[in-house]
């Protein structure tokens, strides 16, 4: 078992233009999704102008878990989180339309196998 502290700064252009001026990206970016999806963006990003980039920094902590199977392979297991922390506006699908929540998880898990050679 071992933890660790990090902090995570980001600078995100949420929303772009094309060569003509005109909003790309999401229904959000372009102005017509629904009252309340543009009223959580504005809140999510901070301004109201959302072609403005978005900046902050939040403090994460990590626990990972790892064991042995052989001397070459081991399982491994991660929890990582920004715990009593704001949500990121680049992790909710208003501005990223591949994701699938409409909000930054906050918390994520990962777990995987190595292999030494």
């Amino acid at each position: 078992m071992s933890a660790r502290i990090y902090a995570d700064f980001w600078t995100d252009r949420l929303c772009s233009q094309d060569d003509g001026g005109a909003p790309t990206g999401t229904d959000v970016c372009k102005g017509t999704a629904s009252a309340a999806d543009l009223a959580k963006a504005r809140k999510l990003h901070g301004e109201d102008d959302l072609q403005s980039r978005d900046a902050g920094a939040r403090i994460m902590l990590s626990i990972i878990a790892e064991i042995a199977m052989s001397e070459r392979t081991s399982f491994f297991m991660v929890l990582e989180g920004a715990p009593f922390q704001d949500e990121r506006a680049a992790f909710s699908n208003l501005f990223t339309s591949t994701l699938l929540s409409d909000s930054d998880p906050i918390y994520n898990v990962r777990a995987g196998f190595t292999y030494k050679f």
